[in-house]
């Protein structure tokens, strides 16, 4: 971290697999490119999400507020035993 924001991401992958990051920077490779960008659907098994039905809001009851810091989600495909490296733009 550095001034309240990423600075370097360093992350070493065990299983291999789909790494996905969701931050609030832009990220890029230390060579200068970006990441993947996220799929629809996260490939990596340990990350299925279970499909709900929306909420009920009670009558008279406003919507919660929507987040409005900008995410940025990036998909890896990652291999066993690989360390990944991240820089903030």
């Amino acid at each position: 971290w550095k001034n309240g924001r990423i600075h370097r991401v360093v992350i070493k992958s065990l299983l291999g697999g789909n790494l996905r990051l969701r931050v609030h920077h832009p990220l890029q490779l230390p060579d200068g490119t970006k990441p993947g960008k996220k799929f629809k659907d996260n490939p990596n098994p340990f990350y299925a999400v279970e499909q709900t039905a929306s909420p009920k809001v009670a009558a008279g009851l406003s919507q919660p507020k929507k987040l409005t810091t900008k995410i940025f989600e990036y998909d890896i495909a990652t291999a066993p035993g690989t360390v990944y490296s991240f820089l903030a733009q």
